[in-house]
């Protein structure tokens, strides 16, 4: 028998206010946040055998995040339909680790693993300034075009245990030794849009930016999965991702308040964050047949395009007053090349298609309505170097609701959801070694949970 336990008891705090004024010709305003979270996390699993001693461990860690954000924006407008507006940004985040794993000794009491004991603290000190223009060009065509710089520190102070082997007496000792850096970046940042009313009815727009993607600190910092039995190492040498994203986007409008919205839509991605072959905290180098490791990476070059559709149909026309009928399609391709093999293959654990189906109805002259709704999806396997794997669901979920709006003054909403009694499919094979070793063998599980229907009544209201 196996038993599995995953614990966490966490809180956080968030305090954010904004204030705008008149400032020499234009608008100042000031945006301030302040957030933090501790989050004490405990994963126990235990395994028993007939005839055996009991075996198990833990992985204990506590981690510490907090961001601190102030923001400055200034607006102006020199001619009508002509406006500016100058954006300066200071960021401060941070993420404190403590982690420890623990074993189950013949006593039967959990016993720390010197080796397993470290800390870890990550801060990132970031600049932003930014500056946006909007003007007209002609009656049918709005430009907005906008530039900016960030800049950003990231340091580390990591401290980590290693056993060391004693070359005079042959004894093995653990000492600590120690993995901080710190790093710097600039990256230009920035997009052009275009919105062309071709006609009342139609509008189509377009737009070329330059972005940078943020790092998980998580990243940085080495995990423990007791389930999967993988350990997963930090990569202090992460670097943030940069892309190039292009639209073109069609909204159609119709005279009943219909609407159809479609936009195609493509990115080209520099160092994209997957998971690769990594070297593991105090790892002989010079040993041919070390250990190899597994965590986050960037990976140089990837890509992703794809198609975005939604629509609002009243169904007034069609003899249903009050209806509503809302449909929403998003389907991509994504490629990058695979970190172990070379081989190109979709992204991680990427969402490959998503599509919802949503009746409404408001009957004329009462305070009723009631409707349905259905989603499905289809996410790409998650890559891993071990294992591969792939969460999807059996069939689509489908839900159904009531509403009272004026119920003692509140909204009265019960809906009913998974009426098709869906299962959630998960399916895993395990490698015992790196997938790309030759003559690696695997292992396959699949597993299918199902739950019945699901009952949510919420009464809501306006104050």
């Amino acid at each position: 028998m196996r038993d599995f336990l995953n614990s966490e008891d966490e809180w956080n705090t968030e305090i954010s206010g904004d204030y705008k004024f008149d400032f020499l010709d234009g608008e100042l305003k000031l945006i301030g946040l302040q957030y933090y979270e501790s989050s004490p996390f405990l994963s126990l699993v235990t395994t028993r055998r007939p005839g055996e001693d009991p075996t198990g461990s833990t992985f204990e860690r506590q981690a510490d995040e907090g961001e601190s954000i102030f923001r400055a924006e200034y607006s102006w407008s020199p001619k009508e339909d002509h406006s500016w507006e100058l954006g300066v940004e200071g960021v401060f985040n941070f993420l404190e680790i403590d982690d420890v794993v623990s074993q189950l000794n013949d006593q039967g009491e959990f016993e720390v693993i010197d080796e397993t004991i470290s800390f870890s603290r990550v801060e990132e000190k970031r600049a932003e300034t930014t500056i946006a223009y909007n003007r007209p060009l002609g009656d049918k065509i709005d430009l907005q075009a906008s530039v900016g710089l960030e800049y950003s520190e990231i340091t580390q102070e990591s401290t980590f245990r290693r056993t060391v082997t004693d070359p005079d007496t042959g004894l093995d000792t653990v000492e600590p030794f120690d993995a901080s850096q710190e790093r710097s970046f600039t990256r230009p940042k920035g997009f052009i849009s275009a919105s062309y009313k071709k006609s009342d009815s139609m509008d189509i727009r377009l737009k070329l930016e330059r972005g940078v993607g943020q790092l998980n600190f998580f990243s940085f910092i080495g995990s423990v999965d007791l389930q999967d039995g993988i350990d997963r190492a930090g990569n202090p040498d992460l670097v943030p991702p940069q892309f190039w994203n292009y639209e073109i986007e069609f909204e159609k409008r119709f005279e009943n308040n219909s609407q159809f919205t479609v936009q195609f839509f493509a990115r080209q991605f520099e160092d994209i964050v997957d998971t690769i072959p990594l070297e593991l905290p105090g790892a002989d180098l010079s040993d041919p047949n070390r250990e190899r490791g597994q965590g986050p990476g960037n990976i140089e070059e990837a890509e992703r395009y794809g198609v975005d559709i939604d629509s609002t149909i009243r169904l007034d026309d069609f003899g249903i007053k009050g209806g509503e009928l809302d449909f929403s399609f998003f389907y991509q391709e994504t490629k990058v090349d695979d970190p172990l093999t070379g081989v190109e293959r979709p992204f991680s654990g990427n969402s490959e298609w998503f599509s919802f189906v949503g009746y409404r109805h408001d009957i004329p002259e009462t305070d009723y309505a009631y409707g349905f709704f259905a989603e499905y999806f289809e996410d790409s396997p998650q890559f891993g170097l071990l294992q591969i794997s792939q969460f999807q669901w059996s069939d689509p979920f489908i839900g159904v609701f009531v509403e009272d709006k004026d119920f003692f003054g509140m909204n009265l909403e019960v809906r009913v959801n998974n009426l098709a009694n869906i299962g959630e499919k998960f399916d895993r094979t395990f490698f015992d070694d790196f997938r790309d070793v030759p003559g690696v063998t695997q292992t396959s599980e699949l597993r299918e949970r199902r739950f019945d229907q699901i009952l949510r009544i919420s009464l809501s209201d306006t104050f």
